[in-house]
């Protein structure tokens, strides 16, 4: 059984972030085939909430310097990629003269900064929504854990971020719109919290039979279509749930096959998430047909996330990790926050 994440990068976990961004990019192209992106986004989510909370629950010493360690090393994280996404979607609504170009200049300082996001403007700007949410995740989380206590924190944020997500969906809240996602969230950084404090290992569940119900998940929620909302919301809720299930079985069970294909996937697969939408908005414009128009969009997807990822994502952790020495000169605690 895996006992620590520590700094590793996993191809179990780019396994099964693999399965989430191949059904984003797909239910995107084809939403007849493959309705609603609310699978992909759920399990991301699931796997976002398990491993930041595994990230800070791993850390030595929980302390203030250790807290802006981790959050200044996630922010280099997202943050290169996702500006320069929105960068090249705001030049290329200027070049192509798209008639949301002024609402989208307007909205720049909000999206630049998490702060806000607009109306419909594109997949290129629609999708960039999940962001919000994890930035204000990333930031929240470290600060309630610093007030309460590692574990009594994390399971306080968790129970919040559920009983808010039910209220939205239940009141239709819309001042807490945001806060609707927090349990898919909340998911998988309670799978970290059982996972850690050794609750997981003890559960009487066989590693296969995890596949299996996080298999049955995702194909339940295949069917439930992006409006109204609601049902949208439950798709994410159940692909959180069956995300968590995939995970567990992996940490029970670390030699479960892993595809190699799948794990680059994986790797490259937040580039895939940022860089798709482009593709949709604007070089699939005009509509291609015949075989020409899955190959423009599957290969150019996957030539430049690679590229993203190559030139963007890792100069951009490595960033982070200088930000980190740099600013509070805690080698060993730099070291031990997770990137």
């Amino acid at each position: 059984m895996l006992t620590r994440l520590g700094d590793k990068r996993l191809d179990f976990l780019d396994q099964i972030r693999a399965v989430a961004i191949l059904t984003v990019i797909v239910s995107h192209y084809a939403p007849g085939a493959l309705p609603g992106g609310g699978l992909g986004v759920g399990i991301f989510f699931a796997l976002s909430g398990f491993l930041i909370a595994t990230l800070l629950l791993e850390i030595p010493k929980f302390d203030m310097p250790s807290a802006a360690i981790f959050v200044s090393r996630r922010f280099a994280r997202i943050f290169p990629a996702y500006l320069v996404a929105l960068l090249a979607g705001v030049l290329l609504a200027g070049l192509e003269h798209k008639p949301h170009f002024d609402r989208l200049l307007a909205a720049l300082p909000g999206l630049i900064t998490f702060t806000q996001m607009p109306q419909w403007l594109g997949f290129s700007i629609g999708i960039l929504w999940t962001l919000q949410v994890e930035m204000l995740f990333y930031v929240s989380l470290p600060v309630v854990m610093l007030l309460l206590g590692w574990r009594t924190g994390l399971l306080a944020y968790c129970t919040a971020a559920i009983l808010l997500s039910l209220c939205a969906l239940g009141f239709h809240l819309s001042m807490i719109s945001q806060l609707r996602w927090g349990a898919a969230l909340a998911f998988g950084a309670l799978l970290s919290l059982a996972w850690k404090s050794g609750a997981l290992a003890r559960l009487p569940v066989r590693p296969w039979l995890l596949v299996v119900i996080g298999a049955a998940g995702i194909t339940a929620a295949l069917p439930f279509p992006s409006v109204p909302l609601g049902q949208w919301a439950i798709q994410v809720m159940v692909a959180s749930l069956s995300g968590c299930a995939l995970i567990a079985a992996f940490l029970l069970q670390p030699e479960l096959p892993v595809l190699p294909s799948t794990a680059f996937i994986g790797r490259i697969s937040y580039s895939m998430y940022l860089v798709h939408g482009l593709v949709i908005d604007y070089l699939l414009t005009p509509p291609h047909s015949g075989v020409l128009r899955p190959a423009i969009y599957f290969g150019g997807i996957l030539v430049l996330s690679a590229l993203s990822w190559r030139f963007i994502e890792r100069p951009g952790i490595r960033f982070g990790k200088r930000l980190a020495y740099t600013l509070f000169w805690r080698p060993a605690a730099a070291r031990a926050v997770g990137g």
